[in-house]
Formats: structure tokens, C-alpha cells, sequence
């Protein structure tokens, strides 16, 4: 079967361009995949997916480590001794130079960890900000620039002494080392130490990956006057004389990570004050106010002017806030949200 396969993939790889086939096999797969990482984050349709969280864990995990490690230790740790005959030459005698494959694979995963929080910081200070598009960008130059090192540092080594990726050795390094142990305990003790290690990389990764994007929720708020960023609560206009008309800044924030439509309800309330319970004794609409379409992390703000007309003793503004349309008969217990003003007024 491999013999009949041999063909297909000689002629797909005469296909490649010439610099992309004479890339190491693992170097040039490092470059596809930073292809295919860029082209998830940045075509419609595609970056909104689960897709992103599986290509973005081998790029914040694996990958920069990766061509790093690939950089600073072009050799590998079996070249073969020339009277063998042969570049691969699995017989015969070998020396030991560089790193060997567990160490490889585990400085790719420290470098990785310890580079995505360097990039994060450099993209802090710099014009493009901190978001998914640009650390993408910003990891895959780090790996692209390591990768071309490693291309060149390891073509100047002898073919002999480069590091290949020997997946057949590796397989039998794996299966003498791991699957083939002394006794069963050792074989259920390297079984339960491997889960527990991909387990690990995978909840840090998905961490990193996709953070908690926390609790959605809706603001609603009042300021005094045209809303500056800094107020004293003394500023609130709460004392009115017969007829006063004052202003208020009617402000609302969408954090329910979805576009929303809001309604604001605001109400007059007579009420009194019965062993520390309020009690409305009536109550009139005076407005309702509809926002536009807001987008996530969105802010409406709106300046409201009011008289209240025969209010007197107790009485109380109260601002009720909706979701989409409001009912005929707003009440506090219904509303998304609500907050209030006491007054002083003068009938």
C-alpha cells in the first residue's frame, strides 16, 4: 500500500514550489500551520468558530517554542558514522550532540508559555493594541522570523548532522519506553501520568485561549447635569421650586455581549414611609425613552429634562429599564433594571 502512495505524493509534492520542498519537513509544517492560524482569524465566517480554540492552542502551547527551539539546536542527536554509508544509516555507530526528543518537545512548551505573555506586553505599548488579530500576527512573525533562522542554521551543518524528524525511531523509542514496560503497574502508572499531562496542557491552553468573558449584565445610571466624568452627588438636582425644570444625564451600557434594544421607563412617585417601609401612594408616567441598536460594550447616553408637577411631601423620580420593548404597567419588580432619585419639591 505504501508503495502505491509513493507515486501520489511525489507528484503532489512536485506540485509545491521549490523553496516550500526544500524546507525540513517539520519546519515546513510549522509554516503551513501559521498559514492556517492567520487565515482562521481573519476570514468572515470562520473566526467566530470553535475552529479558532483548536488551531489557537498548538500556536500559544506548541508552535513559537517550537521554531524557537528549532533555531538554537539545528543538529540532532543521532548522526550517523560515515563508514555506514548513508545520511539515515540506522546501523552502525551514532553519537550524541544537541537535544534529545523529550527535551525538545518540553522546552517548546516553556518557550511557548513564556513567549505569549512577552508578545502581549510588547503589543501593549505598541500602535495595534492587545486583541485575538494582533497576537495572532504577533506570534506568527516571532515564529516565522525563528523558523528562517533554523532553516539556515541547518543547512549549514552537514546533511548527516541536521536534526530530522524520525517518526519510525520515535515510535519504537515510544513503544520500548512506554507501552512495553517491566510490569502492569508500570504500564497503568505511565498511562495515568500522560492523561494527566495532556489534561494539564489542554485546561491551560483553553484558558489562555478563551477567557471568561465574565457575567452579562446591563448598566443604568443617572449624573447631574451634562454628564461629566467626575460629579458630587450634592450636584444631583433634587430641591425644585413651583414649575422648576432641571436636567439629568440618562446613561446605559450593553454588557450582555449580544446588540440590544432598550426601553426607559421614568415614573413619579408619591410614597410615604410606614416603620421603614416605603409605600407608593401614587404614581405617573412621565416618559419613556427608546435607545437605538447598541452592540456589545456599547454606551447610550441621553439628557432628560423634567418637571415635577404636583409633587409635594416624599416623592421620588424612579427610572425603569427594559429590554427591548416595555409592558403597558412598569413596575420595579419587572424591569431589567432601575434606580431613583429623591426630591424635594415644592407643589
Amino acid at each position: 500500500m505504501g508503495d502505491e502512495r509513493r507515486p501520489m505524493v511525489q507528484s503532489m509534492l512536485a506540485m509545491l514550489p521549490a523553496a516550500v520542498r526544500r524546507l525540513p519537513a517539520d519546519l515546513g509544517a510549522v509554516v503551513a500551520f501559521l498559514v492556517l492560524c492567520t487565515a482562521v482569524v481573519f476570514v468572515p465566517g470562520v473566526n467566530g468558530t470553535p475552529v479558532r480554540v483548536v488551531v489557537g492552542l498548538p500556536l500559544l502551547l506548541f508552535v513559537p517554542g517550537y521554531s524557537v527551539v528549532a533555531a538554537f539546536f539545528p543538529e540532532g542527536t543521532e548522526v550517523a558514522d560515515p563508514a555506514s554509508g548513508g545520511p539515515d544509516a540506522d546501523s552502525g555507530r551514532v553519537e550524541s550532540r544537541g537535544i534529545d526528543t523529550a527535551e525538545r518537545v518540553v522546552l517548546s512548551l516553556g518557550l511557548s508559555v513564556a513567549l505569549v505573555p512577552l508578545v502581549g506586553i510588547g503589543l501593549l505599548f505598541s500602535p495595534f493594541g492587545l486583541g485575538v488579530p494582533s497576537v495572532v500576527v504577533g506570534l506568527a512573525a516571532v515564529s516565522t522570523v525563528a523558523t528562517v533562522a533554523a532553516v539556515r542554521r541547518r543547512r549549514a551543518l552537514p546533511p548527516a548532522q541536521r536534526f530530522r524528524v524520525r517518526y519510525r525511531a520515535w515510535y519504537a523509542e515510544f513503544r520500548r519506553d512506554y507501552l512495553r514496560p517491566d510490569t502492569t503497574g508500570d504500564r497503568v502508572l505511565n498511562t495515568v501520568l500522560v492523561c494527566m499531562a495532556v489534561l494539564a496542557v489542554a485546561s491551560v491552553g483553553y484558558a489562555v485561549a478563551v477567557p471568561d468573558a465574565g457575567e452579562a449584565y446591563t448598566e443604568l445610571y443617572l449624573t447631574p447635569g451634562s454628564g461629566a466624568d467626575e460629579f458630587d452627588t450634592d450636584e444631583y438636582p433634587t430641591t425644585f421650586g413651583p414649575g422648576e425644570t432641571k436636567q439629568l444625564l440618562v446613561g446605559v451600557g450593553n454588557h450582555e455581549r449580544e446588540p440590544m434594544r432598550y426601553t426607559v421607563v421614568v415614573t413619579l412617585q408619591q410614597v410615604r414611609v410606614v416603620d421603614e417601609t416605603v409605600r407608593v401612594e401614587t404614581e405617573r408616567e412621565l416618559d419613556r425613552l427608546e435607545t437605538p441598536r447598541m452592540a456589545d460594550n456599547e454606551t447610550w447616553r441621553q439628557e432628560y429634562q423634567f418637571t415635577p408637577r404636583d409633587a409635594g411631601g416624599r416623592t421620588r423620580l424612579v427610572v425603569l429599564l427594559y429590554g427591548g420593548e416595555a409592558p403597558s404597567d412598569p413596575t420595579v419588580e419587572s424591569a431589567k433594571r432601575s434606580t431613583q432619585l429623591w426630591l424635594d419639591a415644592s407643589a
